[in-house]
């Protein structure tokens, strides 16, 4: 587990990926750890961290990756790394933690070959963003063939498919756009709770 850790050496940083140090940082509280229980060190890329796993400098890195990721792909095939299972009470504070940008996503044990059980993992969400300018008919548009042609982008992208509605509306870091807003009462999906988030959001985007 993460704990196991203690003592270790762990690719935890990158300057040009601050998400990482986020995900170390969190951890570490969640488990009541500081960063003086383990050793964290910084590369500058993830080939860097995964050499560093191959030869043995570092114990363990936190890098990014997406669906059926090859580098992580390679490190199980060849048994030369495993994956760390992080249990859902200290994931749920880590999560808690990183606050709503971020998300669970479990990778399942047919994903990669060698893993034991289902592994949970940080899902960064991707925002398509669009300024206030934007009239509310473009982005509306353009939302409605995302939902409507979800089968053909889940065609030229693999991570499409992981992509589903439920996640969108779950937990949002930034309010919705007029056009989205339009689009989800029109599908019957927005509600009192949603129409409660996008209150907050817009007032604390005010305040900025």
């Amino acid at each position: 587990s993460f704990a196991d850790l203690k003592g270790k050496v762990l690719v935890g940083k990158r300057r040009s990926l601050q998400e990482l140090e986020l995900i170390t940082k969190a951890l570490l509280k969640a488990y009541g750890m500081t960063e003086k229980d383990l050793r964290i060190v910084e590369t500058s890329d993830t080939k860097g961290a995964i050499q560093a796993l191959e030869v043995g400098s570092v114990d363990a890195a936190i890098f990014p990756g997406g669906v059926y990721d090859p580098n992580v792909t390679e490190l199980m095939e060849r048994k030369t790394a495993v994956l760390v299972p992080i249990d859902d009470q200290h994931f749920a504070k880590a999560l808690e933690e990183l606050g709503p940008a971020f998300g669970k996503f479990t990778i399942p044990q047919k994903m990669y070959r060698n893993m034991s059980a289902p592994v949970n993992a940080f899902r960064l969400k991707a925002i398509l963003v669009a300024g206030e300018a934007v009239p509310a008919d473009t982005v509306y548009q353009v939302g409605k063939v995302l939902i409507d042609r979800h089968a053909d982008f889940s065609r030229v992208h693999k991570a499409a498919a992981e992509w589903t509605i439920d996640n969108t509306l779950e937990s949002p870091p930034i309010p919705f756009h007029a056009g989205m807003v339009r689009l989800l009462k029109e599908r019957k999906l927005w509600n009192s709770t949603l129409q409660a988030t996008q209150d907050k959001l817009e007032k604390e985007a005010r305040r900025k």
